[in-house]
Formats: C-alpha cells, sequence, structure tokens
C-alpha cells in the first residue's frame, strides 16, 4: 500500500506532538523508515495499517507508552500546521520521488515514496535512496547507487533543498534520469 508522503507526515507530527507531551519537552525528533517509526534515536514504534506498537523504549518510559493509543497508518488525522508554501514543497517532492517508485530492484519503498522521513523542530527530510547491490561483486553491471534527499525548512524564508547523486550501472540508469529532468524543470 502506498501512502502520500503528506499523511505520513501527519501520523509523524502527530506521534511528536504526544511525545512533546509525555516527556513534556520540545526538542523531539520523528523519523519514518519502512514500518517504524523512531523518536530521538530512543523510542521505537512498528507501526501497522491500524495501529502501532512499542518495539524499544528506555524502561523508564514504558509505562507512560503503554497507556497510549499509537495510531496506525490507516488513521485519521489533524492537517499539518504549516503553510501552503511547505505544503506544495511537500507535493513537488513526493510526485519527484514517485518517478522512482518501483523503477527497479530496491525501489520498493513503504509506505510511501522515500526510505526515510525525518521531522524536526526546524525541517522535513525526505530521502529516497536506494544502493542495492552496489556492494556486491556479482551485480558489477546491475546495481543501484542513487540518492535523492529533500530538505523543507519549516520557516518560511528558506526554500526547499534538494540533494541528488546517481552512480547506477548504466542499465539502472533511467529511473535517475527521470528524477533528474524533474528537477531540472523545478523553478528556481
Amino acid at each position: 500500500m502506498t501512502v502520500s508522503n503528506r499523511h505520513i507526515l501527519k501520523m509523524l507530527f502527530w506521534y511528536r506532538e504526544k511525545m512533546k507531551e509525555l516527556l513534556d519537552r520540545d526538542d523531539i525528533t520523528v523519523a519514518s523508515e519502512y514500518s517504524f517509526v523512531t523518536i530521538n534515536n530512543e523510542i521505537r514504534f512498528e507501526v501497522s495499517d491500524q495501529s502501532a506498537t512499542v518495539e524499544s523504549v528506555d524502561p523508564d518510559l514504558k509505562q507512560n507508552l503503554a497507556a497510549v493509543r499509537w495510531p496506525g497508518l490507516n488513521s485519521t488525522y489533524n492537517e499539518l500546521p504549516w503553510t501552503k508554501d511547505i505544503i506544495q514543497q511537500l507535493e513537488t517532492a513526493d510526485d519527484i520521488a514517485n518517478l522512482a517508485f518501483n523503477c527497479t530492484t530496491g525501489d520498493d519503498y513503504r509506505p510511501g515514496n522515500f526510505s526515510r522521513v525525518l521531522l524536526t523542530n526546524k525541517y522535513i527530510e525526505l530521502q529516497q535512496i536506494n544502493y542495492m547491490n552496489s556492494r556486491s561483486l556479482d551485480h558489477k553491471s546491475n546495481y543501484s547507487l542513487r540518492s535523492l534527499v529533500f530538505r523543507i525548512s519549516l520557516s518560511e524564508t528558506v526554500k526547499m533543498n534538494t540533494e541528488f547523486r546517481d552512480h547506477s550501472s548504466e542499465n539502472n540508469r533511467q529511473c535517475g534520469d527521470r528524477i533528474k529532468a524533474a528537477l531540472d524543470r523545478m523553478p528556481g
């Protein structure tokens, strides 16, 4: 199931706000990697369609976390509190990343179009990394070595920053070529 990047960020925002409340602190970083949500690299949840379960946590926090019903991917969340400009940047990043979804081996990102989504107090970072077979001597002519990263500032003054590298084998470059063409068409 592919879930929109925006929906994943709604979930991460909900998790971040809940952890701010439980931990009584503001410096909460939330990351989504495949079916896991990690908070401050300390707490890890496995997220299903309906709910999430705590996988690892500091023993002192376990009881507080157990009392909360942690929602899953199919849950309904409030709209994101960000400007239209930030939402547009998220949609642009999602559209570009979608060009490589299931393009070649290793491009089966889930639940959305990114291998990692990071939400901090200052920015959102969206990573689509495919290094499939890049270290294998048996796949010298069939590997992916592609990295696409979007960093979207939650400040009004900074625009989206994009990093893209593709050193994939020749037969896997069409995926990166699609991304490069879309990045070249982006304004400014």
